[in-house]
């Protein structure tokens, strides 16, 4: 993703380093050292990607081949600098913990999730969100959103706020997982999923407004808002946001 096109007219020029690591004496694999010495330092690569990683016993069949996919994503990540990741869920497993450690092989020394609720939670499993990043993570926040609805409400959702260093300027990231909309449940549950979601854009709108007054720098700093919306933005057409 070029930044370049994104945010301030002014250009950001972004050079990709490692803050901590020394490519030539550090345990990273031949393969992965090339691929890092390689990549065009004007721009950095940024994915966002529901993994679909449910806590168990959730599944649609045998286990979703969750471990196998897992592994697939853990020999991809190198193709990236920033990720951002929804339904990587901690509660009940280790996928998370598995993940991080790879990354960290791979040069991402810097990382922010959502923690598993508390035992005396409504929630039953944490938010899902997790990014890792090759460059300094210089703030962090989290918003949690007020409710969710259907299967949505057993998970604590919300939104993740990363300030991420790039050389002399900053990234503004925020990755967030909205309300689903449940079509085969009833029409009552497929308007208050609506509802809900525009409801949690609505908190979406302040917490970015609030954080961007405390860390914003207009001459040089981008902002990305990224994630699973559950819109498709093609067809979409409520765009009123709800009182």
């Amino acid at each position: 993703m070029d930044l370049n096109t994104i945010g301030e007219p002014e250009p950001l020029r972004l050079t990709f380093y490692h803050p901590l690591c020394d490519l030539e004496t550090s345990n990273i694999t031949n393969e992965f050292r090339d691929k890092i010495l390689t990549r065009d330092n004007k721009e950095i690569k940024i994915l966002t990607y529901n993994i679909f990683l449910r806590p168990p016993p959730v599944k649609n069949n045998e286990n979703d081949w969750k471990d196998e996919r897992l592994a697939d994503f853990c020999n991809l990540i190198h193709n990236y600098d920033v990720i951002c990741l929804q339904e990587m869920f901690g509660t009940f497993n280790s996928r998370k913990q598995m993940l991080i450690r790879a990354a960290t092989l791979a040069g991402f020394f810097f990382y922010v999730d959502t923690c598993s609720p508390s035992f005396v939670s409504k929630y039953m499993v944490d938010g899902g969100l997790l990014i890792l990043s090759r460059f300094p993570i210089v703030e962090h926040s989290y918003m949690q959103y007020r409710y969710g609805v259907v299967a949505d409400s057993l998970a604590e959702k919300g939104v993740i706020y990363a300030k991420i260093k790039v050389k002399e300027s900053f990234l503004h990231l925020f990755t967030t997982h909205l309300q689903a909309s449940y079509f085969d449940s009833g029409e009552s549950n497929f308007i208050i999923s609506f509802h809900t979601r525009m409801a949690q854009i609505k908190q979406i709108n302040y917490f970015m407004s609030d954080i961007l007054k405390k860390h914003y720098n207009k001459n040089n700093d981008k902002i990305l808002l990224v994630g699973d919306l559950n819109v498709d933005a093609l067809e979409y057409k409520y765009t009123q946001l709800v009182n």
